[in-house]
């Protein structure tokens, strides 16, 4: 999935670099049609091969005033200065998508956007730093899941089992999560129980040989968000057989996974069985949200 949008975002930096250069190319093949404009040119390559061969002060001096008269003719013919040379949208590694061997924040911003889009987030202005929650107990589990995002690298956290009534705010922290660790680059889908659930049946109803594609999708990011578990359907030899082996493969290649929900452990025992259950309570941080009017507990 990183290569993946890796080449599509360097891909469309090399796009901009062609199409400035191109314009360039093409402004100047316009101008050659211009008698004055092609002597002119043609004397300053001259000038610049003998500058080249001959770096003295004199020869530089032609140079400088031949460019002159050749830009003043350009101008004359209805063009701008800059129009001879590629105008590049980053000023910075002139669209290369590289600057000293590491990634240009042009690069780095074209991958972001890209993995916002895979990870269907639309809500960017979810962040921890955005929030109006006030209520002192929802505080600490903002708090807890904020820790949960810097040290997400160390793996000893694997799972966010995040709980609470309708209303309480649930979809906007996992949000804020999924912005958190998006600014660190990590790869992350935020999907709803209801859609992950139609894309295992059709993965168990399809005689497509790549149908297996379907789940690779969502055993890939490095963080998997899945929001309202428990109001899909349940599907006979799907619903549960397909989310426990989505679990269990994300568990065993020590990849993160976020689940919201309104229901408890017992009520996800009921629901699904023991197996996903304990998979979610593997290695997990387990929160609740409350009301205004209710004490918010960490679930233990």
């Amino acid at each position: 999935m990183k290569n993946k949008l890796f080449l599509e975002a360097k891909n469309k930096i090399d796009g901009k670099k062609y199409f400035a250069e191109q314009k360039a190319y093409d402004n100047y093949s316009a101008l050659l049609s211009f008698r004055d404009f092609a002597l002119l040119d043609q004397q300053e390559k001259q000038l610049s091969w003998d500058w080249a061969c001959n770096p003295t002060n004199q020869n530089k001096k032609l140079l400088d005033e031949v460019s002159s008269k050749k830009i003043a003719v350009a101008v004359a013919h209805g063009y701008k200065e800059e129009d001879l040379t590629p105008q590049y949208s980053c000023k910075i590694c002139g669209d290369t998508g590289f600057l000293n061997g590491k990634r240009c924040v042009c690069l780095e911003r074209e991958i972001n956007a890209l993995i916002r889009r895979e990870c269907d987030l639309t809500c960017e202005n979810c962040t921890f730093e955005a929030s109006l929650e006030s209520h002192p107990h929802n505080k600490q589990v903002y708090d807890a899941c904020q820790k949960y995002c810097q040290n997400i690298d160390n793996k000893k956290i694997l799972n966010v089992f995040l709980t609470g009534q309708t209303g309480t705010g649930k979809t906007y922290l996992c949000s804020a999560i999924a912005n958190t660790l998006l600014k660190a680059g990590k790869t992350v889908l935020f999907v709803s129980a209801f859609k992950l659930n139609n894309d295992f049946l059709t993965a168990h109803t399809s005689f497509d040989t790549d149908k297996l594609a379907v789940i690779e999708h969502y055993l890939q990011p490095d963080v998997l968000i899945i929001d309202d578990l428990g109001t899909e359907p349940i599907y006979k030899n799907v619903t549960k057989e397909y989310l426990f082996a989505l679990l269990n493969e994300r568990l065993l290649a020590k990849r993160n996974t976020i689940v919201c929900t309104n229901l408890m452990f017992d009520q996800i025992m009921d629901l699904y069985d023991e197996r996903i259950s304990s998979r979610l309570q593997a290695q997990a941080l387990k929160v609740k949200l409350e009301s205004d009017d209710k004490r918010v507990k960490i679930a233990k």
